[in-house]
């Protein structure tokens, strides 16, 4: 049980799907910046890689986007800090948060406990 000073992060039990974003940021900078190497190997077109890449990093986003939920009400957090906060501050929020902003929950409540409404 945590003390009441004791902060916890909202997404303290998803930090894997960080992880796991960060690979995938990887794989998509290697297939910007060396489409020609990547196609050498692949024995494919560059316009294949580069639109493959492309796929990759717009499903890519949309997975992270929805992934990372409100363990109560199912808010899909990532997705309200790109859209609610600004461009320089979404991720720093994300990582932050305490309290989801739609119902209420966070770890630090008693026993966690939801506090909706």
């Amino acid at each position: 049980m945590n003390s009441p000073t004791q902060s916890v992060p909202l997404i303290a039990g998803q930090r894997w799907k960080f992880q796991l974003g960060a690979v995938a940021l990887c794989v998509l900078l290697v297939g910007m910046f060396a489409p020609d190497a990547i196609a050498r190997l692949a024995g494919t077109e560059r316009a294949a890689v580069t639109l493959a890449t492309t796929a990759f990093g717009f499903l890519a986003l949309v997975g992270f986007a929805l992934s990372v939920r409100c363990p109560s009400c199912s808010l899909s957090l990532a997705w309200y800090a790109l859209s609610k906060q600004s461009h320089g501050a979404w991720l720093s929020w994300l990582l932050d948060v305490e309290v989801c902003p739609r119902c209420g929950y966070s770890h630090s409540s008693a026993s966690g406990a939801h506090n909706a409404e």
